[in-house]
């Protein structure tokens, strides 16, 4: 089954955002973890993908947010069968899916062996090389290098390379980030000092900052005085 057919009963939006063709992603801001897989089962509550040598099970519901990727309309259909990539949280064994790419390539080779990284939250600063993002309650930074993808909401390419990206992304922008972690160690006369960081693979670009203010501003503005 098409999960066209499932959105009414287990994948609801904010209707007005919707019919802007946004939807409220800001609201569940968090530290991810996200995979590429073949969808082998679809249910109104559950999602099942088979990655490059195992199957991972998701639980859908109301949070769970679907994007068609920029390819035909056929490809980007999600249901058994199909190729997507999924972003999920993690609890005591308990993983919730909180976006899912669908359209995304289909070759084998790209289905995950193990699971990667991702953020999704709220820019707040750029400063320098990195992004600093609100995500949840917290604030993460990534670092933009030459090898950082920008994509918009549907995968379209946006940009490439450090200065590229960080002249399209603005504060208030929500984003989707997978990254890697870097070893960022080193040794001072002769003592080691352990640091991280990390690095942006892709960004994906799925609301405009910009856009949503003006749009609640004009919200504001339509609104009859109170009597």
């Amino acid at each position: 089954m098409a999960l066209s057919s499932l959105l009414v009963c287990a994948l609801l939006v904010n209707p007005a955002l919707a019919a802007r063709g946004q939807t409220p992603f800001s609201s569940r801001s968090a530290d991810l973890r996200w995979v590429r897989g073949v969808v082998v089962g679809l249910s109104a509550g559950s999602l099942s993908l088979k990655l490059r040598d195992r199957e991972l099970t998701l639980a859908l519901g109301a949070s769970t947010q679907v994007i068609h990727s920029s390819s035909s309309a056929a490809d980007a259909q999600l249901g058994v069968g199909s190729a997507v990539e999924a972003h999920y949280v993690e609890k005591e064994g308990n993983r919730r899916a909180i976006l899912v790419v669908s359209g995304v390539t289909a070759d084998p080779a790209a289905r995950s062996k193990r699971p990667g990284r991702s953020y999704l939250g709220v820019v707040s600063k750029r400063k320098g090389h990195s992004v600093e993002m609100r995500v949840g309650t917290k604030t993460r930074e990534v670092n933009v290098d030459s090898r950082t993808r920008l994509v918009d909401r549907e995968g379209r390419p946006l940009g490439a390379g450090e200065r590229s990206v960080l002249e399209k992304v603005l504060v208030g922008d929500t984003l989707l980030v997978k990254y890697v972690e870097q070893d960022d160690s080193t040794f001072v006369n002769d003592m080691y000092l352990p640091g991280s960081s990390r690095k942006a693979v892709e960004i994906r670009k799925l609301s405009d900052g910009q856009a949503a203010t003006s749009n609640a501003a004009a919200e504001q503005r339509a609104k009859p005085l109170a009597c």
